[in-house]
Protein backbone atom coordinates (compact mmCIF):
# COMPACT_ATOMS: atom_id res chain seq x y z
CA UNK A 1 0.00 0.00 0.00
CA UNK A 2 1.50 3.55 -0.60
CA UNK A 3 1.20 6.31 2.05
CA UNK A 4 -0.53 9.76 1.51
CA UNK A 5 1.58 13.02 1.29
CA UNK A 6 2.43 15.17 4.44
CA UNK A 7 0.04 17.09 6.71
CA UNK A 8 -1.06 20.60 4.30
CA UNK A 9 0.93 23.12 5.62
CA UNK A 10 1.62 26.49 3.94
CA UNK A 11 4.72 28.72 5.36
CA UNK A 12 5.36 32.73 4.87
CA UNK A 13 8.44 34.53 6.06
CA UNK A 14 9.34 37.95 6.50
CA UNK A 15 11.42 39.63 4.34
CA UNK A 16 14.75 40.89 5.41
CA UNK A 17 15.58 38.06 7.69
CA UNK A 18 19.42 37.72 8.91
CA UNK A 19 20.69 34.85 7.35
CA UNK A 20 22.76 31.99 9.63
CA UNK A 21 26.46 31.19 9.24
CA UNK A 22 26.56 28.22 7.33
CA UNK A 23 28.86 25.73 8.31
CA UNK A 24 32.15 25.17 6.01
CA UNK A 25 31.81 22.23 3.73
CA UNK A 26 35.10 20.26 3.39
CA UNK A 27 34.89 18.89 -0.31
CA UNK A 28 38.43 17.59 -0.25
CA UNK A 29 39.48 14.80 2.00
CA UNK A 30 43.36 13.80 1.82
CA UNK A 31 44.60 10.96 3.82
CA UNK A 32 48.57 10.39 5.51
CA UNK A 33 49.70 7.54 7.36
CA UNK A 34 52.80 7.50 9.61
CA UNK A 35 54.07 4.31 11.02
CA UNK A 36 52.10 5.24 14.34
CA UNK A 37 49.25 7.52 13.21
CA UNK A 38 46.64 7.92 10.29
CA UNK A 39 46.07 11.64 9.65
CA UNK A 40 43.26 12.75 7.65
CA UNK A 41 43.13 16.25 6.54
CA UNK A 42 40.07 18.06 4.89
CA UNK A 43 39.51 21.56 3.39
CA UNK A 44 36.67 23.84 2.03
CA UNK A 45 36.99 24.26 -1.77
CA UNK A 46 38.72 27.48 -1.96
CA UNK A 47 41.22 26.26 0.32
CA UNK A 48 40.79 28.90 3.01
CA UNK A 49 39.55 26.70 5.64
CA UNK A 50 41.28 23.16 6.95
CA UNK A 51 40.93 20.16 9.57
CA UNK A 52 42.84 17.55 10.67
CA UNK A 53 41.29 14.32 12.14
CA UNK A 54 44.22 12.06 13.82
CA UNK A 55 43.44 8.17 14.19
CA UNK A 56 45.59 6.44 15.87
CA UNK A 57 46.80 2.76 14.52
CA UNK A 58 46.08 0.80 18.23
CA UNK A 59 42.70 0.16 18.52
CA UNK A 60 41.92 1.00 21.99
CA UNK A 61 41.25 -2.19 24.60
CA UNK A 62 37.91 -2.86 23.63
CA UNK A 63 38.81 -2.81 20.00
CA UNK A 64 37.25 0.62 19.36
CA UNK A 65 38.94 3.38 17.27
CA UNK A 66 41.11 5.93 18.99
CA UNK A 67 40.27 8.79 16.99
CA UNK A 68 40.26 12.86 17.65
CA UNK A 69 40.23 15.99 15.87
CA UNK A 70 42.47 18.79 16.25
CA UNK A 71 41.05 21.88 17.88
CA UNK A 72 40.17 24.70 15.76
CA UNK A 73 40.55 25.54 11.73
CA UNK A 74 43.66 26.40 10.12
CA UNK A 75 44.45 28.06 6.61
CA UNK A 76 46.33 26.69 3.80
CA UNK A 77 49.88 27.77 5.38
CA UNK A 78 48.96 26.65 8.78
CA UNK A 79 48.02 23.41 7.49
CA UNK A 80 50.89 22.91 5.51
CA UNK A 81 53.20 23.73 8.29
CA UNK A 82 51.29 21.56 10.68
CA UNK A 83 51.80 18.43 7.99
CA UNK A 84 55.64 19.51 7.28
CA UNK A 85 56.03 19.10 11.35
CA UNK A 86 54.22 15.41 11.67
CA UNK A 87 56.56 14.51 8.69
CA UNK A 88 59.53 15.45 9.88
CA UNK A 89 58.98 14.49 13.38
CA UNK A 90 58.57 11.19 11.65
CA UNK A 91 61.10 11.41 9.15
CA UNK A 92 63.20 8.08 11.33
CA UNK A 93 60.56 5.69 11.20
CA UNK A 94 59.63 5.93 7.43
CA UNK A 95 57.74 9.52 7.41
CA UNK A 96 54.54 10.40 6.41
CA UNK A 97 52.90 9.28 2.96
CA UNK A 98 50.20 10.06 1.55
CA UNK A 99 47.77 7.28 0.70
CA UNK A 100 44.15 8.68 -0.85
CA UNK A 101 42.39 11.40 -1.85
CA UNK A 102 38.60 11.40 -1.54
CA UNK A 103 35.65 14.20 -1.33
CA UNK A 104 33.81 12.78 1.79
CA UNK A 105 33.63 10.02 4.29
CA UNK A 106 31.16 7.36 5.18
CA UNK A 107 32.28 5.58 7.65
CA UNK A 108 34.41 2.73 8.60
CA UNK A 109 34.22 -0.97 8.21
CA UNK A 110 36.00 -4.13 10.13
CA UNK A 111 37.00 -6.60 8.44
CA UNK A 112 38.68 -9.87 10.99
CA UNK A 113 41.05 -7.70 12.80
CA UNK A 114 42.09 -4.08 10.72
CA UNK A 115 39.58 -1.35 10.00
CA UNK A 116 38.95 0.35 7.02
CA UNK A 117 37.95 3.60 6.63
CA UNK A 118 35.05 4.43 3.63
CA UNK A 119 36.33 7.33 1.10
CA UNK A 120 34.12 8.38 -1.85
CA UNK A 121 37.08 9.28 -3.99
CA UNK A 122 34.67 10.56 -6.91
CA UNK A 123 31.62 12.46 -7.14
CA UNK A 124 29.05 13.46 -10.01
CA UNK A 125 27.00 16.41 -9.42
CA UNK A 126 22.79 15.72 -9.72
CA UNK A 127 21.25 18.91 -9.40
CA UNK A 128 20.34 20.73 -6.46
CA UNK A 129 17.29 21.78 -4.06
CA UNK A 130 17.05 25.11 -3.79
CA UNK A 131 20.45 26.07 -4.13
CA UNK A 132 21.93 23.60 -2.32
CA UNK A 133 24.05 20.79 -4.28
CA UNK A 134 23.42 17.11 -4.25
CA UNK A 135 25.85 14.92 -5.15
CA UNK A 136 26.05 11.41 -6.30
CA UNK A 137 28.72 9.15 -5.77
CA UNK A 138 31.09 8.09 -8.35
CA UNK A 139 33.47 5.59 -6.85
CA UNK A 140 34.96 4.94 -3.38
CA UNK A 141 38.01 3.21 -1.73
CA UNK A 142 39.00 1.67 1.56
CA UNK A 143 42.29 2.43 3.29
CA UNK A 144 43.18 0.28 6.34
CA UNK A 145 43.70 2.45 8.99
CA UNK A 146 43.71 0.33 12.90
CA UNK A 147 45.01 -3.32 13.22
CA UNK A 148 44.18 -5.24 16.03
CA UNK A 149 47.22 -6.71 18.26
CA UNK A 150 49.86 -4.33 16.66
CA UNK A 151 52.07 -4.25 19.61
CA UNK A 152 54.35 -7.48 20.51
CA UNK A 153 55.63 -7.00 24.01
CA UNK A 154 55.27 -3.05 24.32
CA UNK A 155 57.03 -2.63 21.00
CA UNK A 156 55.64 -1.61 17.21
CA UNK A 157 56.27 -5.16 15.05
CA UNK A 158 57.95 -5.08 11.69
CA UNK A 159 55.41 -5.67 9.13
CA UNK A 160 55.76 -7.95 6.48
CA UNK A 161 54.22 -9.15 3.19
CA UNK A 162 53.25 -12.81 2.68
CA UNK A 163 56.15 -12.61 0.52
CA UNK A 164 58.25 -12.07 3.86
CA UNK A 165 60.19 -8.40 2.83
CA UNK A 166 59.62 -5.67 4.86
CA UNK A 167 56.77 -3.64 4.18
CA UNK A 168 56.84 0.39 5.31
CA UNK A 169 54.06 1.00 7.98
CA UNK A 170 52.08 3.40 5.50
CA UNK A 171 51.83 0.25 2.96
CA UNK A 172 50.73 -2.10 5.59
CA UNK A 173 47.88 -0.09 6.48
CA UNK A 174 46.58 0.06 3.13
CA UNK A 175 47.12 -3.56 2.27
CA UNK A 176 45.31 -6.73 3.58
CA UNK A 177 47.53 -8.67 5.71
CA UNK A 178 46.51 -11.97 5.42
CA UNK A 179 44.47 -14.16 2.54
CA UNK A 180 41.28 -14.02 4.66
CA UNK A 181 40.98 -10.24 4.74
CA UNK A 182 42.10 -10.06 1.44
CA UNK A 183 38.99 -12.11 0.24
CA UNK A 184 36.59 -10.18 2.25
CA UNK A 185 37.85 -7.03 0.78
CA UNK A 186 37.65 -8.95 -2.44
CA UNK A 187 33.64 -9.41 -1.91
CA UNK A 188 33.00 -6.33 -0.54
CA UNK A 189 34.60 -4.33 -3.30
CA UNK A 190 30.85 -6.11 -5.32
CA UNK A 191 29.04 -3.38 -3.15
CA UNK A 192 28.54 -0.75 -6.03
CA UNK A 193 27.83 2.64 -4.43
CA UNK A 194 27.78 4.41 -7.01
CA UNK A 195 24.52 3.21 -8.06
CA UNK A 196 21.56 4.92 -6.08
CA UNK A 197 24.13 6.63 -3.81
CA UNK A 198 23.90 10.21 -3.33
CA UNK A 199 24.80 12.89 -0.53
CA UNK A 200 24.81 16.78 0.58
CA UNK A 201 27.07 18.24 2.76
CA UNK A 202 24.43 21.33 3.37
CA UNK A 203 20.70 20.37 2.96
CA UNK A 204 19.21 16.94 5.14
CA UNK A 205 18.37 14.48 2.21
CA UNK A 206 16.93 12.29 5.14
CA UNK A 207 14.23 14.70 5.31
CA UNK A 208 11.67 16.41 3.64
CA UNK A 209 11.47 19.93 2.48
CA UNK A 210 8.98 20.49 5.00
CA UNK A 211 11.57 19.54 8.34
CA UNK A 212 14.38 21.07 6.51
CA UNK A 213 12.08 24.64 6.14
CA UNK A 214 9.74 24.73 8.98
CA UNK A 215 12.07 23.44 11.99
CA UNK A 216 15.93 24.69 12.20
CA UNK A 217 16.71 22.21 14.43
CA UNK A 218 15.51 19.70 12.88
CA UNK A 219 16.95 20.63 9.64
CA UNK A 220 20.16 20.98 11.68
CA UNK A 221 19.74 17.26 12.91
CA UNK A 222 18.80 16.10 9.10
CA UNK A 223 22.17 16.81 7.62
CA UNK A 224 24.12 14.64 10.68
CA UNK A 225 21.01 12.28 11.09
CA UNK A 226 22.42 8.98 11.01
CA UNK A 227 19.60 7.15 12.84
CA UNK A 228 17.44 7.85 10.05
CA UNK A 229 15.29 5.10 8.60
CA UNK A 230 17.22 6.73 5.43
CA UNK A 231 21.13 6.88 6.38
CA UNK A 232 22.65 4.04 4.76
CA UNK A 233 25.68 4.85 6.53
CA UNK A 234 24.13 4.68 10.12
CA UNK A 235 26.32 1.50 10.89
CA UNK A 236 29.41 2.11 9.41
CA UNK A 237 29.43 5.85 10.52
CA UNK A 238 28.77 4.77 14.24
CA UNK A 239 32.86 3.69 14.70
CA UNK A 240 33.84 7.41 13.82
CA UNK A 241 30.86 9.17 15.63
CA UNK A 242 31.40 7.21 18.94
CA UNK A 243 35.50 8.43 18.85
CA UNK A 244 34.40 11.67 17.83
CA UNK A 245 31.04 12.81 19.56
CA UNK A 246 28.01 13.92 17.31
CA UNK A 247 29.47 18.01 16.56
CA UNK A 248 33.11 16.88 15.28
CA UNK A 249 31.48 13.63 13.37
CA UNK A 250 28.85 16.04 11.75
CA UNK A 251 31.99 17.80 10.13
CA UNK A 252 33.55 14.35 8.87
CA UNK A 253 30.71 12.09 7.74
CA UNK A 254 27.97 12.91 5.52
CA UNK A 255 24.88 10.39 5.65
CA UNK A 256 24.14 8.52 2.53
CA UNK A 257 20.94 8.02 0.97
CA UNK A 258 19.99 5.03 -1.34
CA UNK A 259 17.26 5.83 -3.85
CA UNK A 260 16.65 8.05 -6.74
CA UNK A 261 17.45 11.74 -7.27
CA UNK A 262 16.70 13.61 -10.49
CA UNK A 263 15.79 17.32 -11.27
CA UNK A 264 14.40 18.86 -14.28
CA UNK A 265 13.22 22.54 -15.62
CA UNK A 266 10.37 22.66 -17.43
CA UNK A 267 8.32 24.92 -18.75
CA UNK A 268 4.18 25.74 -18.07
CA UNK A 269 2.18 28.36 -19.56
CA UNK A 270 5.27 30.10 -20.35
CA UNK A 271 6.63 30.24 -16.84
CA UNK A 272 10.06 28.31 -15.67
CA UNK A 273 9.62 25.51 -12.69
CA UNK A 274 12.42 23.37 -11.12
CA UNK A 275 11.10 19.73 -10.63
CA UNK A 276 13.18 17.68 -8.28
CA UNK A 277 12.00 14.18 -7.62
CA UNK A 278 13.58 12.34 -4.35
CA UNK A 279 13.37 8.55 -3.45
CA UNK A 280 14.49 7.66 -0.21
CA UNK A 281 14.92 3.70 0.47
CA UNK A 282 14.74 2.90 4.01
CA UNK A 283 17.61 0.62 5.33
CA UNK A 284 15.07 -1.13 7.52
CA UNK A 285 14.12 -4.70 6.54
CA UNK A 286 14.85 -3.77 2.94
CA UNK A 287 15.68 -6.77 0.95
CA UNK A 288 15.71 -8.36 -2.44
CA UNK A 289 12.17 -9.59 -4.18
CA UNK A 290 10.58 -12.18 -2.34
CA UNK A 291 13.19 -12.44 0.08
CA UNK A 292 12.00 -9.83 2.21
CA UNK A 293 7.76 -9.21 2.41
CA UNK A 294 5.12 -7.93 4.92
CA UNK A 295 5.80 -6.21 7.96
CA UNK A 296 8.13 -7.01 11.25
CA UNK A 297 7.56 -7.16 14.68
CA UNK A 298 8.89 -3.28 15.00
CA UNK A 299 6.37 -2.34 12.34
CA UNK A 300 8.74 -1.46 9.69
CA UNK A 301 7.55 -2.87 6.15
CA UNK A 302 9.70 -4.71 3.31
CA UNK A 303 11.32 -2.41 1.02
CA UNK A 304 10.04 1.19 2.17
CA UNK A 305 10.43 4.11 -0.23
CA UNK A 306 9.53 7.68 0.85
CA UNK A 307 9.27 9.74 -2.36
CA UNK A 308 9.21 13.52 -2.41
CA UNK A 309 8.45 15.87 -5.31
CA UNK A 310 9.20 19.21 -4.89
CA UNK A 311 8.08 22.06 -7.31
CA UNK A 312 10.05 25.22 -7.37
CA UNK A 313 8.50 27.81 -9.13
CA UNK A 314 10.19 30.71 -7.59
CA UNK A 315 11.18 34.07 -10.36
CA UNK A 316 14.85 32.72 -9.28
CA UNK A 317 14.32 28.79 -10.15
CA UNK A 318 15.92 29.33 -13.06
CA UNK A 319 19.69 29.13 -13.12
CA UNK A 320 20.31 31.89 -11.21
CA UNK A 321 19.22 29.94 -8.12
CA UNK A 322 21.29 30.86 -5.56
CA UNK A 323 22.21 29.52 -1.74
CA UNK A 324 21.35 32.31 -0.62
CA UNK A 325 17.56 31.73 -1.07
CA UNK A 326 17.84 29.01 1.21
CA UNK A 327 19.34 30.07 4.60
CA UNK A 328 21.23 27.39 6.13
CA UNK A 329 19.29 24.45 4.66
CA UNK A 330 16.45 25.67 7.23
CA UNK A 331 14.52 28.64 6.14
CA UNK A 332 13.42 30.21 2.97
CA UNK A 333 13.62 34.45 2.92
CA UNK A 334 12.16 36.58 0.36
CA UNK A 335 13.64 38.88 -1.15
CA UNK A 336 12.34 41.98 -2.81
CA UNK A 337 12.83 40.11 -6.30
CA UNK A 338 12.84 36.85 -6.27
CA UNK A 339 9.53 35.79 -3.91
CA UNK A 340 9.95 32.22 -3.11
CA UNK A 341 7.39 30.12 -4.30
CA UNK A 342 7.94 26.19 -3.60
CA UNK A 343 5.53 23.07 -2.56
CA UNK A 344 6.15 19.48 -1.69
CA UNK A 345 4.31 16.56 -2.15
CA UNK A 346 5.29 13.08 -0.29
CA UNK A 347 4.04 9.88 -0.36
CA UNK A 348 5.84 5.84 1.17
CA UNK A 349 4.98 3.17 -0.38
CA UNK A 350 6.02 -0.54 1.11
CA UNK A 351 4.94 -4.32 1.54
CA UNK A 352 1.67 -4.90 2.64
CA UNK A 353 1.85 -4.71 6.47
CA UNK A 354 0.87 -8.14 7.74
CA UNK A 355 3.20 -11.06 8.31
CA UNK A 356 3.10 -13.01 4.75
CA UNK A 357 6.00 -14.49 3.16
CA UNK A 358 6.74 -15.85 -0.46
CA UNK A 359 9.40 -18.88 -1.14
CA UNK A 360 11.82 -17.69 -4.22
CA UNK A 361 11.64 -21.17 -6.59
CA UNK A 362 12.83 -21.19 -10.04
CA UNK A 363 10.16 -23.53 -10.87
CA UNK A 364 7.54 -21.44 -9.95
CA UNK A 365 7.25 -18.01 -11.88
CA UNK A 366 4.49 -16.76 -9.32
CA UNK A 367 5.48 -18.13 -5.53
CA UNK A 368 2.80 -18.70 -3.32
CA UNK A 369 1.59 -16.17 -1.13
CA UNK A 370 2.49 -18.05 2.86
CA UNK A 371 0.79 -15.59 5.41
CA UNK A 372 2.09 -16.33 8.84
CA UNK A 373 2.10 -15.07 12.57
CA UNK A 374 4.91 -14.21 14.44
CA UNK A 375 7.52 -16.72 15.71
CA UNK A 376 5.18 -19.45 14.11
CA UNK A 377 2.37 -18.71 16.16
CA UNK A 378 -0.88 -19.60 15.88
CA UNK A 379 -4.71 -18.66 16.90
CA UNK A 380 -6.60 -15.18 18.14
CA UNK A 381 -3.47 -14.59 20.40
CA UNK A 382 -0.93 -14.32 16.97
CA UNK A 383 -3.59 -13.00 14.74
CA UNK A 384 -3.44 -9.92 17.78
CA UNK A 385 -0.02 -9.53 17.80
CA UNK A 386 0.20 -9.30 13.88
CA UNK A 387 -2.15 -6.45 14.23
CA UNK A 388 -0.23 -4.94 16.84
CA UNK A 389 2.60 -5.21 14.09
CA UNK A 390 0.22 -3.49 11.64
CA UNK A 391 -0.59 -0.91 14.03
CA UNK A 392 2.60 -0.24 15.02
CA UNK A 393 3.57 0.43 11.16
CA UNK A 394 0.62 3.31 10.75
CA UNK A 395 1.79 4.56 14.53
CA UNK A 396 5.09 5.01 12.18
CA UNK A 397 3.77 6.84 9.62
CA UNK A 398 1.44 9.10 11.84
CA UNK A 399 4.74 10.30 13.69
CA UNK A 400 6.94 10.84 11.00
CA UNK A 401 3.85 12.38 8.48
CA UNK A 402 1.11 13.13 10.63
CA UNK A 403 -2.65 12.46 10.48
CA UNK A 404 -4.50 11.61 8.40
CA UNK A 405 -3.40 8.48 6.98
CA UNK A 406 -4.16 7.15 3.30
CA UNK A 407 -3.16 4.33 2.32
CA UNK A 408 -3.79 3.04 -0.92
CA UNK A 409 -4.14 -1.07 -1.19
CA UNK A 410 -2.89 -2.17 -5.34
CA UNK A 411 -3.19 -5.83 -5.14
CA UNK A 412 -5.32 -7.92 -7.32
CA UNK A 413 -9.65 -8.73 -6.57
CA UNK A 414 -11.38 -10.98 -7.75
CA UNK A 415 -8.74 -13.68 -8.95
CA UNK A 416 -9.89 -16.85 -10.61
CA UNK A 417 -7.48 -18.51 -8.35
CA UNK A 418 -6.94 -17.08 -4.87
CA UNK A 419 -3.76 -15.49 -4.64
CA UNK A 420 -3.67 -11.71 -3.96
CA UNK A 421 -7.29 -12.14 -2.63
CA UNK A 422 -5.72 -13.33 0.67
CA UNK A 423 -3.39 -10.41 1.47
CA UNK A 424 -6.59 -8.10 0.34
CA UNK A 425 -8.87 -9.95 3.15
CA UNK A 426 -5.77 -10.45 5.67
CA UNK A 427 -5.18 -6.64 4.98
CA UNK A 428 -8.83 -5.57 5.61
CA UNK A 429 -8.88 -7.65 8.79
CA UNK A 430 -6.20 -6.06 9.97
CA UNK A 431 -7.11 -2.23 9.61
CA UNK A 432 -10.36 -3.21 11.09
CA UNK A 433 -8.71 -4.48 14.16
CA UNK A 434 -6.46 -1.11 14.20
CA UNK A 435 -9.58 1.42 13.20
CA UNK A 436 -11.22 -0.01 16.31
CA UNK A 437 -8.25 0.58 18.86
CA UNK A 438 -7.95 3.97 17.23
CA UNK A 439 -11.48 5.01 17.82
CA UNK A 440 -11.74 3.71 21.38
CA UNK A 441 -8.50 5.67 21.87
CA UNK A 442 -10.13 8.94 20.17
CA UNK A 443 -7.33 8.69 17.19
CA UNK A 444 -7.73 9.18 13.91
CA UNK A 445 -8.75 5.89 11.61
CA UNK A 446 -6.20 5.10 8.87
CA UNK A 447 -8.24 5.56 5.58
CA UNK A 448 -7.56 2.46 2.83
CA UNK A 449 -8.36 2.80 -0.62
CA UNK A 450 -8.42 -1.07 -2.34
CA UNK A 451 -7.55 -0.20 -6.24
CA UNK A 452 -7.00 -3.09 -8.22
CA UNK A 453 -3.90 -1.54 -10.37
CA UNK A 454 -4.19 -5.01 -12.71
CA UNK A 455 -7.53 -4.82 -13.61
CA UNK A 456 -7.90 -0.98 -14.22
CA UNK A 457 -4.30 -1.31 -16.52
CA UNK A 458 -6.37 -3.21 -19.26
CA UNK A 459 -9.60 -1.57 -19.01
CA UNK A 460 -10.79 0.37 -21.65
CA UNK A 461 -8.81 -1.42 -24.10
CA UNK A 462 -10.99 -2.93 -26.02
CA UNK A 463 -13.48 0.51 -26.72
CA UNK A 464 -9.70 2.06 -27.88
CA UNK A 465 -9.32 -0.54 -30.81
CA UNK A 466 -11.23 -0.38 -34.50
CA UNK A 467 -13.62 -2.83 -35.01
CA UNK A 468 -12.77 -6.47 -36.27
CA UNK A 469 -14.18 -6.08 -39.88
CA UNK A 470 -12.35 -2.41 -40.18
CA UNK A 471 -8.81 -4.19 -39.67
CA UNK A 472 -7.51 -5.86 -42.33
CA UNK A 473 -3.89 -7.45 -42.33
CA UNK A 474 -1.68 -4.79 -43.28
CA UNK A 475 -2.79 -2.68 -40.59
CA UNK A 476 -0.11 -1.62 -37.98
CA UNK A 477 -0.52 -3.00 -34.33
CA UNK A 478 -1.86 -0.53 -31.96
CA UNK A 479 0.43 0.77 -29.66
CA UNK A 480 -0.15 -0.88 -26.27
CA UNK A 481 0.46 2.44 -24.24
CA UNK A 482 -3.16 3.52 -24.63
CA UNK A 483 -4.48 1.16 -21.79
CA UNK A 484 -1.73 2.74 -19.82
CA UNK A 485 -2.22 5.79 -20.16
CA UNK A 486 -5.98 5.21 -19.32
CA UNK A 487 -4.70 3.66 -16.24
CA UNK A 488 -2.61 5.89 -15.42
CA UNK A 489 -5.57 8.52 -15.10
CA UNK A 490 -7.48 6.68 -13.27
CA UNK A 491 -5.23 6.47 -10.49
CA UNK A 492 -4.65 10.01 -10.86
CA UNK A 493 -8.11 10.78 -9.48
CA UNK A 494 -7.44 8.26 -6.86
CA UNK A 495 -4.37 10.67 -5.82
CA UNK A 496 -6.04 13.77 -6.28
CA UNK A 497 -8.61 12.53 -3.58
CA UNK A 498 -6.02 10.91 -1.00
CA UNK A 499 -4.24 15.06 -1.99
CA UNK A 500 -7.40 16.63 -0.68
CA UNK A 501 -7.35 14.94 2.82
CA UNK A 502 -4.06 15.00 3.29
CA UNK A 503 -2.68 18.45 1.43
CA UNK A 504 0.79 19.40 0.43
CA UNK A 505 2.93 21.65 1.53
CA UNK A 506 3.89 25.21 0.50
CA UNK A 507 5.80 28.22 1.07
CA UNK A 508 4.86 31.52 -1.07
CA UNK A 509 3.27 34.95 -0.34
CA UNK A 510 0.55 34.69 2.30
CA UNK A 511 -2.11 36.40 -0.52
CA UNK A 512 -1.38 34.41 -2.93
CA UNK A 513 -1.58 31.42 -0.77
CA UNK A 514 -4.79 32.90 1.21
CA UNK A 515 -6.30 33.38 -2.73
CA UNK A 516 -5.47 29.88 -3.75
CA UNK A 517 -6.84 28.37 -0.58
CA UNK A 518 -10.41 30.44 -1.14
CA UNK A 519 -10.14 28.95 -5.05
CA UNK A 520 -9.86 25.44 -3.94
CA UNK A 521 -12.49 25.87 -1.07
CA UNK A 522 -14.94 27.23 -3.68
CA UNK A 523 -14.20 24.28 -6.16
CA UNK A 524 -14.61 21.59 -3.00
CA UNK A 525 -18.37 23.18 -2.56
CA UNK A 526 -18.99 22.79 -6.74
Amino acid sequence: GARGCAPSTSASFPDGAAPAADPPVFSTVLVYTTSARVYVVAGTSDKSRWRILNVSRLLNADDTLDASENVGDYDEAQCARVLATIAAGNASAGGMTLVARGRALVGTLRILDAHYLLLITKRKRLGRVRGHDVFGVGATELVRIAVKDMRVDGAMPTFSTSSSKTASPAAESRAPASGDEKKLKKLLAWVDLSRGCFYSHTYGLTATLQSNVLDADAASRARRDFDSPFAWNAHVSRPLRAALGGAAAARWLVPLVHGFFERRRVSLLGKRLELVLVARRSRHFAGTRYRRRGVNARGRVANEVETEQIVDASASASASASRSSFVGATRLTRSRSAPIAVSSAVQMRGSIPVFWSQEASVVAARPEIVLSARNGERGELASARAYDATARHFDLCEARYGAPTVALSLIRSNERRRREETLRDALREALETVNEARLEAGRERVACVHWDFAKHMRRGVAGTHSRKDEKTKNDAPRPSSTSTTLGLTRLARVAAGALELVGIFAVGPRVALEAAAARHERDARG
